[in-house]
């Protein structure tokens, strides 16, 4: 603000010199404001003259230089002027113009000028002057009392409105006023009056209102419902205000309807005032566009959805009246939009009409693909006076005209739509992309854009064989001709606005407004949160401070810089010289992999530190080195080099400390790259001078397992480049130092030379080992010239290797092993690994090393349980084996197979089972087959069973136990999961004449449940039973067994029993959380023959008992079934699309039914399966899990410890048991769903660790402590406590203080370079915190967490550090009964602890903490904090004549004392209180009914007795 000499101050304030530069000032001037005299008559000229301000955009100006109301009435009077006294006239306000929109906007002291207001480069801004007729009077009543009583112009508007209070149970409606002719009306600040008017508060009772909006999907499913309460007579769009849909839509963001009955809808304006009770839906429509198989054909490259049968589908979600962009529709690199698209019907489309105008339906549109070119593009974006390589991209160029390429605006706006391009600026003869050849250093922009059937293309280069092109963005336009690239930097760089809080004062690293990119000499505002005692600075580049700003007054500031032209960076005020360090990246050679092998910093192309003290220490980019594709097959590597200091040569490496006192307000650190390149060069004998490495991969794939193979040396039976790196020797040295081993081997005449390895032989995995170890531990040859030469490389991990060879094969590159073409899906880590085997140099090729990919060993696990009749078993073991054998085909089996015998196994001799593990080839079938298992005693009976499971062909899977009929079981080696075991079990029965068996079976798995007891009753009685020394059972007694009241399953799950003819009744006792089969009835016939069985809640498509052939009946428990939820968290907002496995007790459920891929669209990133699943599986609680199989186009690797990603952090919750309201329960038993969520976020140069509890559950509350460790050899350091009793580690420096988030994620922020010491400082309350020292190491992306072991730190395998609850909630209820029980008494309970409990609600603690207090009544309850393992001792303080009794977690107490378990989450105590009358009669009335029935009965007599006494008297 503007000041001078007769401003008035309220508080404290600092003066600053106003200087400007040429240009750069603006004056005000006060004017008449229209009408017949032209409306330009000088207002301070008139009065006598007023200061006149002097200010820049942005700024405004106090009181004393705008001319006062009270000076304008009284003395404002000209001839040539129809304004003023002299014509009956009164001044009301001042106003400026806003020259964009026509808006008149108030003008008043403190009003920034800014750019909106300048007319036609004008550098007098004009404020005119606002007029009305005589003055009037509105008083504002409420009943008798005057709020407000205001004079103003007549014919003017009443402004501001006063506020009132409104009585309690009704709001204020308004103020109500009659107008000229009598009619009633309620005033706005609009209201215009001309006489003296009374304006009367108005209010009226608060009636309650129901609006329910549904979320209507494409496919007319509800995706959402929600009920919102308001007031009657509130509009819509006050009920909708900071509410969302879960898609994160604001609710007055979209359209609603009314829906008649019939189905007629009817559009709702959000001004509507709700009136009643309402329902209302807002719909989304689906675009659907589909390219036949052959016009996919050509678009292989292009990874939308593919079809089965080879079509590509790409789908369009939007939500009726929220608009779609030219950019929705361009996927990898093409514009759908370009093609020409037709309904089903043949009727045209153009898609530019459905972005211009929305969708109101779904459609589904065919399309004809244009003809089109490939290209491969560099798109440069100018910001902070500096090009960057904003992408590289493969798009699709396009020939609206003939001799030159194209691509569209929907295209540009896809790269630019960041730096705020959109595709309806891309119009006939614009100019905004100019262009040239790759790194060529002139850009033309001689060619402008043209439109074509509604699409708009930029041109790029003419059409003469060039595929390679770089595109500059030039918001401005500035060249229409050609130019050098670098002269565009001025007139069209983007300007960085970078809100800075380091010390968190105001936002936390996560809470930072992004940053923003203003066009030079455009006027960029931020708005930022200021809470009281936090001011705000605002500094540019060159050292410029923005002093002014405008106070909301809801606790945010604006800056507004009027014509930027440098970065500005705000942060809140610091003490002393603040000084800005800028990196950047530097990026000049496109990375082939764009997404996750571009270096960032901070992971951006620039980052920006604000210092205060002298020294900066330097930080690492994410990567220091990265591959760069060339014309050829090679992979070029660029080395980071260091960062050069404010673009002199001077270089610091990441980790230097950089002293701030040599230099300005701004220091600019810019990446150096060395870049190098193997293989073959054009410059003859180039290729003998580089030390580059490229690794190749085989065609054709090694058997599994495979030691012995033959390999090729033919450049044509390998893939391209997987990977590269440099092995510090080049070939010219290694060719004339002689440091290859034997001689030459020529191919068409060329010389290879070998140093390690081979082509072939019969020890691959030696020389494996041999190329490997000796390469990464350095391997040292002497040369002919008596020099030490080393060679040494980093080896990539097979994911990465595999997901480039996905790639290929995605391309049309052919894997093949055992003569099959391996899939893309196949060719994942679980199933693959890479053998190196020699490297190399080829004298035209370079250097090599060349791999083979190996497919993995499978693990067959196979069992065999003998059960029944003792003899019969023993008489079977001898000569028992199972034969497995590996079909044959034309290539030899590594793994052939095995005999199995009872000598080679392991035996468990409780369930005697014997158990082999082989190994197996995983794209092979085997066939097994059990051998001599029919004992020769024919009057044995056997049932002979077998069950397979893990295998990935589901239908190979059994689902439990089938018969085995003698003939082989076929199996493939493939799995499903991740630990590449499958099992195959064989369970045999032996059993004598007149004994049958019980089999109890999951129904679910189809696994025998051991332990699970019946009763068995004979004709309605209980039966004798006796239970004999090899666990069966019989009627007889004289067969020396015990006698038992029930039977039960041996460990097998199975029972032996003979009980002679008859019906039987059988009743389970039903294990938790299984369904009851009621009575089961079983007829046994004269010879020992089932003729009949089964359970009496038998129904549907549940049958509980089932007969196994003569003598067997098989009893099913059915758990109950829910569905499972699962849900993606990207909490960093990546949102890539990504796989989701649900597993049971550890075993992958399958791919068909509970594999799902989310991609945040129609899905919300959420999904419930179509089946559901077991709660309880084999008498336990099913343990469900979830497994993220891939993200994007990587896959789960073992290879990353830990979440098995190298990019990404990988969290699970634990599974959520919900009830029908969907809350979280404990009760599993009678849940209603299972909710399961993984969160992800993308590596990133933060450190983040994981704060979770025993449970895995996220924990927030913990306090960690970073110090600085020493850059050498770190050693163990000892924690100690401080005056609080919290960890510290003396005599370091702590560079960091940070809270675990609710989410259990915990962001260290940006930390340099460096070791660095991690502790617990204070565990959240009631847990458990860990005295555990951890070293981090950073370096750029890369952060490792060690622990001290065995003299020497070791890497963690997961950041996620536990604590364990100590303090649980134990929740008491109180009960009364008894037939004299009083329901409404209240109970003083005392509850004393043998350890400290912890405050909580609805209880007093003593001082110590180790007595709590409260009342309760019958029905109420309270939960206390309670420790792990403390006893707590229960009384009652008024209770006499109640007998008190004690449950904890449903089982009954001794006493009044209980002690919580250790292991406890939640804990329930019950308290009953019992009191009873006895009668005389000896009959203890215990039920309170009875005691009214006699007290009624009595009253009856009682009154009976008085009617007759009145009768008589009467």
């Amino acid at each position: 603000m503007i000041c001078n000499e007769d401003t008035v101050f309220s508080e404290n304030t600092t003066l600053s010199v106003a200087l400007y530069g040429d240009g750069e000032s603006y004056s005000l001037k006060f004017v008449c404001g229209g009408g017949t005299c032209g409306g330009d008559h000088s207002i301070p000229y008139v009065l006598g003259g007023y200061p006149s301000a002097t200010l820049s955009l942005g700024q405004s100006v106090s009181a004393p230089y705008i001319p006062s109301k009270a000076d304008v009435d009284a003395n404002y009077s000209s001839q040539w002027c129809s304004h003023g006294k002299d014509h009956g006239e009164s001044f009301v306000k001042w106003q400026v113009k806003n020259t964009t929109t026509g808006e008149m906007v108030d003008f008043t002291a403190g009003t920034p000028i800014t750019a909106d207001y300048v007319e036609n480069d004008d550098h007098s801004i004009k404020v005119y002057a606002v007029w009305g007729g005589e003055a009037v009077t509105a008083t504002f009543m409420n009943g008798d009392t005057v709020v407000q009583t205001a004079e103003i112009p007549g014919g003017t508007a009443l402004g501001e409105l006063p506020s009132v209070t409104a009585p309690e149970g009704q709001r204020f409606r308004g103020w109500q006023y009659t107008d000229e002719n009598g009619e009633t009306h309620f005033a706005t600040p609009q209201t215009v009056i001309t006489q003296d008017t009374i304006f009367t508060a108005v209010f009226v009772t608060i009636e309650e209102v129901t609006v329910q909006v549904q979320d209507i999907r494409f496919d007319g499913k509800t995706a959402q419902t929600l009920e919102l309460t308001g007031e009657k007579g509130q509009t819509l769009e006050a009920l909708f205000r900071n509410t969302a849909l879960a898609d994160g839509t604001a609710l007055d963001r979209c359209l609603w309807y009314t829906v008649a009955e019939d189905g007629t809808k009817t559009k709702v304006q959000k001004d509507t005032v709700v009136e009643g009770d309402m329902q209302l839906y807002t719909y989304s429509y689906q675009l659907v566009l589909q390219l036949s198989p052959a016009e996919a054909a050509s678009l292989r490259s292009v990874v939308v959805e593919e079809n089965e049968d080879g079509s590509l589908t790409l789908t369009v979600t939007v939500r009726e009246g929220q608009p779609l962009t030219a950019s929705d529709f361009v996927v990898d690199g093409v514009d759908y939009t370009a093609y020409a698209w037709e309904t089903a019907g043949g009727q045209p489309v153009n898609i530019q009409n459905l972005i211009a105008d929305g969708i109101t339906e779904n459609i589904t549109l065919m399309g004809t693909r244009q003809a089109t070119a490939q290209m491969s593009i560099n798109f440069y974006v100018a910001v902070d006076g500096r090009w960057i390589l904003l992408t590289h991209q493969e798009m699709e160029v396009y020939q609206p005209h003939e001799g030159r390429y194209y691509i569209t605006a929907g295209q540009l706006e896809s790269v630019y739509g960041e730096y705020g391009f959109r595709a309806e600026w891309l119009k006939t003869g614009t100019q905004y992309f100019p262009h040239t050849t790759r790194d060529d250093e002139t850009i033309w922009g001689d060619s402008a854009a043209v439109i074509e059937d509604g699409v708009a293309y930029s041109p790029i280069l003419r059409a003469e064989n060039v595929y390679q092109c770089d595109v500059y963005y030039l918001p401005n336009q500035s060249c229409t001709n050609s130019g050098g690239k670098n002269s565009y930097l001025s007139s069209d760089s983007f300007y960085s606005v970078v809100v800075l809080d380091p010390e968190g004062i105001v936002y936390q690293s996560d809470e930072l407004p992004p940053v923003a990119y203003h066009v030079k000499d455009s006027m960029a505002t931020v708005t930022l949160n200021a809470p009281e005692d936090v001011h705000w600075q605002c500094i540019g580049d060159n050292g410029t401070q923005i002093e002014s700003y405008t106070d909301n007054e809801d606790g945010t500031v604006t800056f507004t810089i009027s014509r930027i032209s440098q970065p500005y960076t705000l942060t809140p005020s610091q003490s002393g010289t603040v000084k800005k360090v800028v990196y950047h990246i530097n990026i000049t050679e496109p990375p082939k992999d764009e997404e996750y092998g571009r270096p960032t910093i901070q992971g951006g192309e620039t980052f920006q530190v604000l210092e205060t003290g002298n020294i900066h220490r330097a930080l690492a980019p994410s990567m220091t080195v990265y591959f760069y594709e060339s014309d050829t097959k090679y992979l070029g590597q660029a080395t980071f080099q260091g960062w050069l200091i404010n673009d002199t040569q001077k270089l610091i490496q990441p980790g230097e400390e950089l002293n701030l006192e040599q230099y300005g307000p701004t220091i600019r650190l810019t990446a150096k790259w060395e870049f190098s390149i193997g293989g073959t060069d054009p410059d003859e004998g180039a290729v003998n001078k580089s030390s580059m490495v490229n690794f190749f991969v085989a065609l054709k794939a090694a058997p599994e397992g495979s030691v012995s193979w033959a390999g090729n040396i033919q450049a044509s039976a390998f893939t391209d480049s997987v990977f590269t790196a440099d092995c510090g020797v080049t070939g010219k040295e290694a060719v004339d130092y002689h440091l290859y081993s034997g001689d030459p081997v020529q191919v068409g005449g060329i010389k290879q030379y070998f140093v390690l390895g081979d082509t072939g032989g019969n020890n691959l995995n030696a020389l494996h080992n041999q190329v490997v170890t000796n390469l990464t531990n350095g391997y040292q040859k002497e040369g002919n010239n008596h020099q030490n030469y080393t060679f040494q490389l980093d080896f990539p991990t097979d994911e990465q290797v595999l997901r480039q060879v996905r790639s290929m094969v995605a391309d049309g590159t052919v894997i093949t092993l055992n003569g099959k073409t391996v899939k893309v899906e196949d060719l994942n880590a679980d199933n693959f690994t890479v053998k190196w085997h020699v490297f190399k140099f080829d004298e035209t090729d370079g250097w090599h090393v060349d791999g083979v990919l190996v497919a993995k060993v499978g693990t067959m696990r196979i069992t065999k349980t003998f059960a029944g009749d003792a003899e019969a078993i023993e008489a079977v073991k001898n000569g028992f084996q199972i034969r497995v054998e590996a079909v044959e085909n034309e290539f030899v089996a590594p793994h052939p197979g095995a005999t199995l015998t009872l000598e080679d196994a392991s035996f468990n001799p409780d369930t005697n089972t014997y158990t082999w593990e082989i190994e197996v080839d995983q794209y092979r079938d085997y066939e097994i087959t059990e051998e001599n298992y029919i004992p020769e005693d024919a009057y044995v009976e056997t049932s002979a069973r077998y069950m397979v499971n893990g295998s990935k062909y589901m239908e190979q899977n059994t689902g439990g136990w089938v018969a085995f009929a003698g003939t082989a079981v076929t199996v493939t080696g493939q799995t499903r999961g991740q630990n590449r075991v499958q099992t195959v079990s064989f369970l045999n029965s032996y059993t004598k004449p007149g004994v049958i068996t019980l089999k109890k079976v999951d129904a679910f798995t189809g696994t025998l449940m051991a332990n699970v007891s019946f009763t068995v009753e004979k004709d309605g009685a209980p039966l004798a039973l006796y239970r004999l020394e090899d666990g069966s059972y019989t009627v007889e007694d004289n067969k020396g067994g015990r006698p038992v009241s029930q039977i039960t399953t041996d460990a097998n799950g199975q029972v032996f029993l003979f009980l002679g003819t008859g019906t039987f009744t059988f009743r389970e006792i039903v294990p938790n959380g299984y369904d009851d089969p009621g009575a089961i009835t079983v007829v046994v016939d004269e010879d020992g023959t089932i003729t009949q069985a089964s359970a009496a809640n038998d129904g549907g498509n549940r049958k509980f008992v089932t007969t196994n052939g003569a003598t067997e009946f098989q009893v099913n428990n059915y758990s109950k079934t829910v569905p499972v939820t699962i849900h993606k968290n990207w909490a960093d907002g990546e949102n890539r699309e990504v796989v989701l496995q649900l597993y049971c007790n550890g075993q992958s459920m399958g791919v068909q039914n509970f594999s799902k891929t989310l991609n945040g669209g129609a899905d919300n990133w959420t999904h419930t399966f179509t089946l559901t699943v077991p709660l309880y599986i084999d008498g336990q609680p099913a343990q469900y899990s979830l497994l993220e199989t891939r993200i994007g186009d990587w896959l789960y690797s073992e290879e990353y410890s830990g979440d098995g990603y190298r990019y990404y952090d990988v969290s699970y919750n634990p599974a959520v048991y919900r009830d029908g309201a969907g809350h979280s329960t404990d009760d599993i038993a009678n849940a209603q769903e299972i909710y399961l969520e993984v969160s992800n976020r993308r590596t990133t140069g933060q450190l983040i660790i994981r704060k979770t509890d025993e449970n895995n559950r996220p924990l927030g509350g913990a306090e960690f402590y970073l110090y600085r460790g020493s850059v050498n050899n770190p050693g163990y350091v000892t924690v100690t406590k401080d005056a609080d009793g919290h960890n510290v580690l003396e005599g370091l420096e702590l560079v960091k203080r940070v809270t675990s988030a609710a989410s259990g994620d915990t962001a260290f922020g940006n930390i340099p370079t460096g070791n660095y010491y991690l502790i617990e400082h204070a565990a959240p309350q009631f847990y458990q915190g860990t005295d555990a020292v951890y070293l981090v190491e950073i370096s750029g992306t890369e952060s490792v967490m060690k622990r001290w072991q065995d003299d020497q730190w070791v890497a963690v395998g997961n950041t996620t550090i536990v604590n364990t609850r100590q303090v649980i909630p134990v929740t008491i209820d109180k009960t009364v009964g008894g037939n004299m029980g009083d329901h409404t008494k209240t109970f003083d309970f005392t509850v004393d602890s043998d350890l400290p409990m912890e405050a909580g609600t609805g209880y007093t603690l003593s001082a110590d903490k180790l007595t709590a207090t409260f009342r309760l009544t019958h029905g109420q309850n309270i939960t206390l904090n309670v420790r792990r393992g403390a006893t707590l001792t229960i009384t009652e303080d008024n209770a006499q004549g109640y007998l008190m009794t004690l449950t904890l977690d449903d089982n009954p107490v001794e006493g009044n004392s209980v002690t919580i378990p250790g292991d406890a989450v939640h804990t329930f105590v019950h308290v009953r209180n019992t009191k009873n009358l006895e009668v005389d009669t000896g009959v203890i009335l215990d039920s309170l009914p009875y005691v009214l029935l006699l007290s009624t009965a009595g009253c009856g007599s009682l009154l009976l007795a008085g009617g007759r006494k009145r009768r008589k008297k009467q």
